[in-house]
């Protein structure tokens, strides 16, 4: 898959995920919440703490992809002069990095995941 093929599934994604934003802000909210909770509270929440981590990672991830993938530039065209093609493929390749760098979070954040949960 080329970069420019996943960069266009990450902004299709995002795009239908946008209405769920408001529902990730406030999950983020509650896990945080219980984050608090459980560092707080006298008594020993540590399966709860981890769990609340790992929610919040995700879903905090899930909101930068949301945000981060919205809005693409538009790739340049013929008729575009040098430096406004050379300003849009610098900005397609950030935006690739980013892809990159989304995917190698997520990657690791899988292998965090299994190992937090190991910990229960």
């Amino acid at each position: 898959m080329s970069l420019s093929n996943m960069l266009e599934k990450l902004h299709r994604l995002a795009f239908r995920l946008e209405g769920l934003k408001p529902v990730v802000i406030a999950a983020i909210v509650g896990f945080v919440a219980l984050i608090v909770f459980a560092l707080v509270d006298g008594r020993e929440h540590r399966g709860l703490l981890i769990l609340s981590v790992i929610a919040t990672i995700w879903t905090m991830l899930l909101l930068a992809l949301i945000e981060m993938f919205r809005s693409l530039p538009p790739a340049p065209t013929t008729q575009d002069g040098f430096f406004r093609r050379l300003k849009l493929r610098l900005k397609h390749g950030f935006f690739a990095l980013l892809a990159l760098l989304t995917a190698l979070v997520t990657v690791l954040l899988i292998g965090l995941t299994f190992k937090l949960l190991t910990q229960l």
